[in-house]
């Protein structure tokens, strides 16, 4: 965090990566596990909703999918890091 409590760039820019991630994981959950987007009340708030699935296990199913997909590139590029020497 900066000196004012705001984030640093480098953290709003990673906020913003992870945001697009849950938007994909989002977006195969409807694609490829048979769901449709909802918008999901927060609990206490009258008219505060966040994005959601019909089916939240769809969710989970791309989720898995996704950490599947990001461990096997995690694999992958350390294989080639340790490969040019880096590490």
């Amino acid at each position: 965090m900066s000196v004012f409590g705001e984030p640093t760039e480098e953290q709003a820019r990673r906020e913003r990566l992870a945001a697009q991630v849950r938007q994909m994981v989002r977006r195969l959950a409807v694609e490829g596990f048979d769901t449709e987007p909802v918008e999901v009340a927060i609990p206490g708030f009258d008219r505060i909703t966040r994005p959601g699935l019909a089916d939240p296990l769809a969710g989970v199913r791309a989720g898995v999918l996704v950490r599947g997909v990001a461990e096997r590139e995690i694999r992958e590029s350390t294989t080639d890091a340790r490969g040019l020497g880096r590490s």
